[in-house]
């Protein structure tokens, strides 16, 4: 199977031929627990190379020490559990292939050759008692937020801006009507996001989005938001950047929230990298 995963630090956004799906991203340690109680419906409990967990919305609320490890790459552990969990979750295939994202800041070979390095190969993994063996074939690191810039292009410049759990990415692109190119100068990553701030200040936070950009960006090009606050922030920006929207991608012909801006993107990358035939 081929998917979109975008293992974001908040929640994990997966994208395949049968619809966009998410679960929490908390990941913790595991223990005996007396009193069973069910919190969601991505509660995980998982075991993989001897190491035993709790998931999802399970370590939310089971775990002393849960969370998700943050920053501008995805070249670490957290980040492969996220991805295994979702394989396991949603692909009943043993071969699999896959796109994942990595912040515009450090989408560097250097980082992108580690990512693929973690995840290519052959897991056994058991989640809720259900052990699954599978390969991960190939992988692509897709730049987050930027990659949402080859969905339905606009003519000229315009601009794609994703405020996630641990990061702030802005993203450049200009469409000739036949090629998306991704503009690195005018493009960025910020080492903040919804839940690594005391006071999530979405106004201030586009104020300094603002700051950044408005040397490089015209106020008049279009602007899409995406994230579990897009709704929010494109509000907030509006205040400067006039065509500043949230933008919905379209998945299996239905237009889904922005959650799933960057899964969307890499779903397609994946359709054309690896081919459609192989879902």
């Amino acid at each position: 199977m081929i998917f979109g995963i975008d293992a974001g630090n908040h929640s994990v956004k997966v994208v395949n031929k049968n619809g966009a799906f998410s679960f929490t991203s908390d990941i913790g340690e595991w223990r005996e627990r007396n009193l069973i109680t069910v919190y969601g419906a991505d509660d995980m409990d998982f075991e993989y190379n001897g190491r035993k967990g709790f998931a999802g919305t399970l370590a939310r609320f089971e775990s002393e020490f849960s969370g998700s490890i943050k920053g501008d790459t995805k070249a670490n552990e957290d980040a492969k559990l996220r991805v295994l969990l979702a394989v396991h979750q949603y692909s009943k295939d043993v071969d699999n292939a896959i796109v994942v994202g990595q912040p515009i800041s450090k989408h560097t070979d250097i980082e992108k050759t580690a990512i693929k390095n973690m995840l290519i190969g052959e897991h056994t993994m058991t989640v809720n008692g259900e052990t699954k063996t599978f390969k991960i074939n190939r992988v692509e690191v897709g730049a987050e937020c930027a990659s949402v810039g080859m969905l339905e292009p606009t003519p000229g410049h315009f601009h794609i801006v994703d405020l996630g759990g641990g990061t702030l990415n802005w993203a450049t692109c200009y469409f000739d009507g036949e090629f998306v190119r991704k503009i690195d100068r005018d493009s960025d990553t910020e080492l903040f996001g919804m839940d690594t701030v005391k006071q999530a200040d979405i106004s201030a936070m586009a104020r300094l989005l603002i700051s950044k950009t408005q040397s490089k960006w015209s106020k008049d090009n279009p602007v899409r938001v995406i994230g579990g606050v897009a709704d929010k922030l494109a509000e907030a920006l509006q205040s400067h950047y006039v065509q500043a929207v949230p933008y919905e991608p379209v998945i299996n012909d239905v237009r889904v929230s922005p959650t799933f801006g960057s899964a969307a993107a890499f779903f397609a990358i994946a359709k054309g990298v690896y081919g459609e035939q192989r879902g």
